[in-house]
């Protein structure tokens, strides 16, 4: 928004003119009556020159219009291609939307062929702009003229080029917006957008200022950057959340990493034990398939033995197949005669049924073929009556046709005769006609003349009276200078206050940062505190999870308190009492006894059991004093220990390090302790620093809420001071308005007085002028008679060609008729023709019908003796096929006994087999058992087999091994158990830790980061609110100045203004239009009639414009919905803009009196369909060859 705010002062802020051309402007202005363009319509020297249009959607030709000082116009039927002209300039001046160029793509703007021609494939619009006063933009700043031309070529895109080199398309829009003249510039004016600021509401009609104020979308951007202020607040909010959590998280992970040591220590246990199991599998294994070995090996005999007995039963089988085999032949062949002489039976009693069958289907078809013929002799006989009937309509039909050529040429010239006489008479009335509208046009326009003098002389009259009376009243109104300096003081009071509230903002933004300080050093510290005691707590939960298991579950090592660097002695002194504890009911246990506190019981606390043991033992220095003494001899019951824990018994027996383990379990016991004490310790202190940290939170709540009453603090007295500055603008602008009202007044008064006078004058010219003229009766009834004899002669055309025209239509029926009947007459030929070769081809079937019952009536019947001689055949047949059934079923007895007999055999064989079988399932089983524990080697302890002995060693066979094998299972449960009991552990925690501990300094720095975003985008706000009030009143001013004169200038009086409504402020008011034509009190534009709506709302246009003029103004038939009296007074107004030349107009009508008013027209026409051309008439030459 700043961009555009400085580029349109940039354009205001151009260099003036040398001297000479100011004052040629101010001449111009001087003699513009009531039109002042602003500052920057004399300060912009460039001109546009012409247009060049080359294949540009309907122009397929090379067009060139020039754009010349004055009004040039154009005109044109409905769909000639107007339009497309002046959007041709649009997309010059940079258009990049295809929709808004009517268009689905931009490639829609080439031309797209017609039927005479075929489609482009590129098209051109060049701009040819004067700058020899140098104030283009830079880049192009080194030429007289410049000719901008935009190119597109089908399927490839747009290019710029400027004086032949190619340009930017952005430093192409930028030099036309330098002047005003964009694609989207108010310069371009369109009905369309007339109609818009008519039915727009005064939130839509805003965009007039903010155009004219080059703030065009302030309140989207506005919006836009309140929304990125709350979403830069949520984000800090977000961030706060998100250190918090990042703090706990950090704390969850370093209990995760001490967690993971314990869970190696675990881990390599379960290794050991899971690596005891492997061994013992493996070994159960390797018996498992020596076992299935042997069975395999014995059942192979077995299964040979059972082989030689199958084939000695296979050979009988054989025997009895040999058998088997001519028995069912001689059945076979017996099956074959029964069915050949079953056969021959069925064929001769199916020759007899045939044979009666075939004399009934003759006597059908004799029957059937008598009814055919008698129907073709009826088709026969109507076929000849129907040709008969139409040769005689059609020899009637000739006859009737002989005489139509006469009875046409009589009518064609009877309705010749006629309309000659129509033209004649008509001839006469139009001459009649155009003389007597001639008559009365002069007659009227005369009184059109006079009554419009007086009405303008009584409104005249009027608007003197109103003005002057309106002028009293303003005088009366203007109130004291009071009220100002009342406002003035008020913005002063809001001034302070809101300094002192943005005072009291930054005091309370400090200690929001120094609680929120004070808060994060509490937790800080309280992390800090909890991690201490969650370390600890995992030390003590692992030291106590890696104690040894005794032979006591309360092991007097747990009780001992035993000095630093004393533990290994100690363990040496005891040994395997170490795991004893005082229960009587376990194995081993110890009692308490007499004794001394002489050597190492002098030195331990905690179990009073052990000391008589320990004070019969006495400490040495080192390993070497241990042994010394030990040869020189040690009584009864004595042991030396080193602190290393070497030792030397009364009984001989002598170690180094002999108890390490129990040397280290003294030492966890004595670090539980310590852990135990640090542990309470830490809770208390965590409780106390927990208080703190909860109170430092109040503390951050209470100035959260401290910050953000004082941010509402001075939202309100911002509020308050922008409300006064508004009231002081309003208060200022009110008085000026009524200064500028009273001057206007003062001017309008001097102007309709002589307006009165001129007035009078006017209506005493019209008033001779049309006394002057006489009524034209004569004339009026020459008029009626001759329209009378046209309309008979009209009705007597109209009489004679109907009658040509039945005559004609009548005659061509019969043509139509008698061509019908010939086609008709053909048909009926064929059908008697096909009907007659029917009747042939029936009579022929009917005599080969007849043969046939002949035929079949003499043929004799089938004799009942061959009929019986065959049934007795087939019973022979059948006796001797159940004699060879009977001799084959023997023979099938013999085999199946043999067969079964062999599926015994085979069935032991089978069994056998399947033993074997089984026992080489066992032997894969094994083999695979012993493959499986392999795989789980390798899988579970990632190493081979045979390297197994690295982590466990291989056992001895035990004598019940699957008993082994559930123990060490039972053991490796137990530790997986305290493995599972450790929870799920996070082994990647000591890397997640040092990456959350990163993302929470990137967070904490992406937070500072935020709070500087929300305060800059804040002051930006401000910065930009303000310096768009200040641009929107200034164009206020302006378009409120310009729209009052030029409304007084349509209108011939009245008045106008603008009001904005809706809001206090500017930045969000509507832009509402207040009327007050000639003669009607003030009111809004929606209740003024639609041709004042539409002359109004053209005031407010022209002020927009003149506030910000360009060098090039476009009316696209802005003038369509007024009247002949408000168009005159629109051209009025746009000849004297015109006038001073520092805006060339192009203008689009269909009003003749409007095209009168251009300096120049271009007619568009399209003589070739589809293709538009371009013809110039210069009216100004035009008038003056008229008048040599």
């Amino acid at each position: 928004m700043t961009d555009a705010m400085e580029d349109r002062t940039d354009v205001n802020g151009q260099e003036p003119l040398p001297a000479d051309e100011a004052a040629d402007s101010e001449g111009a202005d001087s003699g513009s009556v009531g039109v002042t363009l602003a500052p920057s319509a004399r300060r912009r020297p460039l001109r546009f020159d012409r247009l060049q249009i080359d294949g540009f959607k309907s122009f397929a030709d090379r067009a060139e219009i020039p754009i010349e000082p004055g009004i040039t116009g154009v005109v044109g039927p409905n769909g000639c291609g107007k339009s497309n002209l002046l959007e041709s300039l649009r997309w010059a001046l940079g258009e990049t939307s295809a929709r808004r160029m009517r268009g689905e793509g931009m490639d829609d703007v080439i031309f797209a062929g017609s039927e005479r021609r075929s489609a482009r494939s590129v098209a051109e619009v060049v701009i040819v702009l004067d700058n020899r006063r140098r104030t283009a933009t830079p880049e192009f700043n080194d030429a007289d003229i410049l000719e901008v031309s935009r190119r597109i070529d089908r399927g490839q895109g747009t290019s710029y080029r400027v004086n032949g080199r190619p340009a930017r398309q952005r430093d192409v829009q930028v030099l036309f917006q330098d002047n005003a003249a964009g694609a989207t510039s108010p310069a371009i004016v369109s009905q369309g957008r007339v109609n818009k600021l008519i039915q727009d509401k005064p939130a839509d009609r805003r965009i007039v200022l903010e155009e004219a104020a080059g703030v065009s979308g302030l309140s989207s951007r506005r919006h836009e950057a309140d929304l990125k202020v709350r979403q830069t607040e949520q984000n800090l909010l977000r961030a706060d959340d998100a250190i918090a959590q990042s703090g706990e998280v950090v704390a969850v992970l370093r209990r995760q990493a001490r967690q993971v040591a314990r869970r190696r220590e675990i881990d390599g246990r379960v290794k050991e034990a899971l690596a005891g199991v492997m061994q013992l599998k493996r070994l159960d294994a390797v018996d498992a398939e020596a076992k299935a070995r042997d069975l395999h090996a014995s059942g192979d005999k077995l299964v040979e033995e059972a082989i030689l007995v199958v084939r000695a039963t296979e050979r009988q089988r054989d025997e009895a197949m040999a058998l088997l085999v001519p028995a069912r032949q001689a059945r076979s062949d017996q099956e074959t005669a029964h069915a050949r002489a079953a056969a021959r039976l069925e064929g001769i009693e199916a020759e007899a049924l045939r044979m009666v069958q075939e004399l009934q289907e003759a006597q059908r078809r004799v029957v059937e073929i008598a009814g055919d013929r008698k129907r073709g002799d009826d088709d026969i006989a109507q076929a000849k009556a129907a040709i008969s009937e139409m040769s005689r309509e059609r020899e009637a039909l000739a006859a009737e046709s002989a005489d139509a050529p006469a009875a046409l040429e009589r009518g064609a010239a009877a309705t010749e005769a006629a309309e000659e006489q129509a033209r004649f008479v008509e001839a006469e009335v139009s001459t009649l006609a155009a003389d007597f509208a001639s008559r009365q046009a002069t007659r009227a326009a005369a009184q059109r003349q006079r009554d419009d003098a007086m009405r303008r002389l009584e409104a005249v009259e009027r608007r003197l009276a109103d003005t002057e009376m309106r002028l009293t009243h303003l005088r009366q109104s203007q109130g004291p200078e009071d009220s100002l300096a009342e406002a003035a003081a008020a913005a002063e009071v809001a001034t302070e206050a809101f300094a002192r509230s943005e005072e009291l903002l930054a005091a309370a933004e400090e200690r929001l940062a120094l609680a929120r300080q004070a808060e994060e050093s509490s937790l800080e510290a309280l992390r800090a505190l909890s991690s201490a005691q969650s370390r600890a707590e995992a030390e003590l939960a692992g030291l106590a999870a890696v104690r040894e298991q005794g032979i006591s579950a309360n092991p007097v090592a747990n009780r001992l308190i035993v000095p630093p660097g004393l533990e290994s002695a100690i363990a040496a002194a005891l040994g395997d009492g170490m795991s004893a504890g005082t229960d009587p009911a376990e194995e081993i246990w110890w009692v308490e006894t007499d004794h001394d506190d002489d050597g190492l019981a002098a030195v331990v606390d905690g179990a009073v059991e052990v000391k008589s043991a320990l004070s019969r033992t006495i400490l040495c220095e080192s390993d070497t004093e241990v042994f010394e003494r030990a040869d020189k001899g040690v009584d009864f019951g004595v042991i030396l220990v080193s602190p290393s824990g070497a030792f030397a018994r009364w009984d001989g027996l002598r170690g180094r390090q002999r108890a390490q383990s129990a040397g280290e379990a003294l030492k966890r016991a004595a670090r539980i302790r310590e852990l135990k004490a640090l542990i309470e310790q830490a809770a208390g202190d965590l409780e106390t620093q927990r208080r703190g940290s909860e109170a430092a939170k109040a503390g951050l709540v209470q100035a959260r809420r401290a910050e953000e009453d004082a941010r509402r603090a001075s939202r309100q007295a911002f509020d308050t001071l922008r409300r006064a500055r508004d009231e002081l603008a309003a208060r200022e602008k009110a008085g000026e308005e009524i200064r500028h009202k009273l001057a206007l007044l003062d001017n309008e008064v001097s102007l309709l007085r002589g307006e009165k006078a001129e007035a009078n004058t006017g209506v005493l010219v019209a008033s001779q002028a049309l006394a002057e003229l006489s009524a034209e009766d004569e004339a009026a009834r020459k008029l009626d008679e001759a329209r009378r004899r046209l309309d008979a002669a009209r009705r007597e055309e109209q009489s004679a060609r109907s009658q040509f025209e039945r005559l004609r239509s009548q005659i061509a029926l019969n043509d139509q008729r008698f061509r019908t009947l010939l086609s008709q007459e053909a048909d009926w030929h064929r059908r008697l023709k096909d009907a007659e070769s029917r009747r042939a081809e029936l009579n022929h079937r009917a005599e080969e019908a007849e043969r046939v019952l002949s035929e079949a009536a003499q043929r004799p019947a089938s004799p009942a003796e061959v009929v019986e001689a065959a049934r007795d055949e087939v019973r022979r047949c059948r006796s001797q096929l159940e004699a060879a059934a009977r001799a084959l079923d023997e023979v099938e007895r013999a085999r199946e006994a043999v067969e079964m007999k062999l599926r015994t055999d085979e069935a032991a064989l089978a069994t056998l087999r399947e033993n074997r079988a089984r026992s080489l399932a066992l032997i894969e089983q094994a083999v695979t058992s012993l493959r499986n524990v392999e795989d789980q080697i390798r899988e579970k302890l990632q190493v081979e087999p045979s390297e197994l002995d690295t982590i466990a060693p291989c056992p001895d066979r035990p004598p019940e091994m699957q008993a082994a094998i559930q123990a060490a299972e039972q053991r490796l449960v137990r530790l997986e158990r305290e493995r599972e009991s450790l929870g799920a552990v996070n082994f990647l925690a000591e890397e997640e830790l040092a990456e959350q501990e990163k993302k929470l300094g990137e967070i904490e720095a992406a937070r500072n980061e935020l709070r500087e975003t929300i305060l800059k985008l804040r002051k930006i706000i401000h910065d930009l609110e303000t310096e768009a009030r200040i641009k929107l009143q200034e164009a206020f001013r302006l378009i409120d100045g310009h729209f009052g004169e030029l409304f007084v200038r349509l209108f011939g009086g009245g008045e106008a203004h603008l009001r904005l409504v809706g809001s206090e402020d500017i930045l969000h008011a509507g832009l509402e239009i207040f009327a007050s034509p000639p003669g009607k009190r003030l009111q809004v534009l929606s209740l003024l009639s639609g041709g004042e709506q539409a002359l109004t709302a053209m005031a407010l246009v022209f002020a927009a414009f003149l506030s910000n003029p360009a060098p090039i103004c476009v009316l696209d038939e802005v003038d369509a919905p007024l009247d002949d009296a408000n168009t005159d007074r629109l051209c009025r107004l746009i000849e004297q803009m015109a006038a001073n030349d520092a805006t060339r107009f192009l203008v689009v009508t269909h009003k003749p009196l409007t095209m009168a008013r251009m300096n120049r027209l271009f007619g568009v026409t399209m003589a070739e369909r589809g293709v538009s051309s371009v013809t110039r008439v210069d009216l100004d030459k035009a008038v003056e060859f008229a008048t040599d």
